[in-house]
């Protein structure tokens, strides 16, 4: 009976041991296989499959790990080589690596300062610094009065060109003026007018001056005034202003030598249309003002008559600058000065002197400079 348990025992030990003589014997011989086999490529990388996208029923059911303990040919004698373990459980690690979360980003601190610079030739608005000066905001103009009193001196020339019969005189003079201007901006309903438009004023007038006539010992006072009203239109351009007036007025400017023009000089009357156009540069309490116009005269009063020059005909422009400085939001102190200048053209005819005491001349020319300080009030 022991005999034939035996007998079993040793029957199957035996498949176990022609698989662990197969595994030895073939171990070194596949080694060498593998070394000289080239290198496969590597396949092409296809997305991550993940456990929502595999059925369950589809997972294989794991297999048991094989061991084969094999001892490499180079190996030295006596030293011992690590079971290797082949099946499911050693692609386990590799796939416990390529499963480990990614390392999270890091979170930008909000009281950190960027600096960003805007290159040349881009868009505006796009990659601007932050700490670059905005644009200086436009003042808009408001409903409201302005008054202006100024004094000042005006001085004047008229000369004449190519007198035919030498009896035309020249007169330089000077005189003190007053000056009041008034602009008024009403209230619109619609906006776009809102402190835009508005009405003015201007009136000059003389204080005092005389002119002394060195031929016959005598002496003339001056009479001269301007007036003129119409529309202002004002615009803001960022905080400073550009103005535009449109005006009828009259100049009127002579010597008071009586009905018999003792002086031999005629007075002059420009009833006329006025254009000006004006900047205004704001700085704070300073402010600055250009303006330039011309005029067109419709009527020239006595030098214009028969016996003068009837067939004259002209224009005139004008140059002006001042400067003020705010003592407060209301009072102003103001310094100004100005130029209008006329050029004439006799248009004398043969005819003219036989018709009368009609003077022939080529032209003339009408200037007025002048000086002024004043008070502005805006109410």
């Amino acid at each position: 009976m022991r005999g034939v348990m035996s007998r079993r025992r040793i029957q199957r030990s035996l498949p176990c041991l022609v698989v662990g003589l197969s595994a030895l014997l073939g171990a070194p011989a596949l080694a060498r296989a593998q070394a000289q086999a080239p290198e496969p490529s590597p396949p092409n990388p296809s997305p991550p499959e993940t456990e929502a996208s595999v059925p369950a029923a589809a997972a294989p059911a794991p297999a048991a790990p094989t061991v084969i303990e094999a001892l490499p040919e180079d190996a030295p004698s006596g030293e011992t080589v690590a079971p290797v373990a082949a099946g499911p459980a050693a692609a386990a690690p590799a796939a416990a690596i390529a499963a480990a979360p990614a390392a999270p980003e890091p979170v930008p601190d909000p009281d950190a300062v960027i600096p960003v610079t805007l290159a040349a030739g881009s868009a505006p608005g796009v990659g601007q610094d932050s700490t670059a000066a905005p644009a200086p905001p436009e003042t808009q103009p408001q409903p409201g009065v302005q008054l202006r009193v100024q004094g000042g001196v005006v001085w004047r020339s008229l000369s004449f060109d190519q007198d035919v019969y030498d009896r035309l005189r020249t007169l330089e003079s000077s005189m003190l003026v007053y000056k009041f201007d008034a602009a008024v901006y009403p209230t619109f309903g619609w906006l776009p007018l809102q402190g835009n438009i508005g009405f003015i004023a201007s009136y000059e007038g003389t204080l005092t001056g005389s002119v002394q006539d060195q031929n016959f010992d005598d002496s003339y006072p001056i009479k001269h005034s301007e007036l003129y009203g119409g529309l202002r239109l004002r615009r803001p351009v960022a905080q400073h202003l550009l103005g535009f007036d449109l005006t009828v007025g009259n100049l009127r400017s002579g010597l008071d030598d009586g009905k018999s023009n003792a002086s031999g000089i005629p007075d002059i009357s420009y009833t006329e249309i006025r254009a000006a156009i004006d900047f205004t540069l704001q700085l704070e309490r300073l402010r600055a003002l250009a303006a330039l116009g011309f005029r067109v005269p419709l009527g020239y009063g006595e030098v214009g008559e028969d016996e003068w020059f009837p067939h004259m005909g002209g224009y005139g422009f004008e140059a002006a600058l001042r400067g003020s400085y705010a003592l407060s939001p209301l009072v102003s102190l103001e310094a100004a000065g100005s130029l209008r200048r006329y050029v004439l053209e006799m248009n004398s005819q043969p005819e003219d002197p036989s018709e009368g005491r009609a003077e022939v001349a080529a032209g003339a020319v009408d200037a007025y400079w002048a000086a002024y300080v004043g008070v502005n009030f805006t109410l």
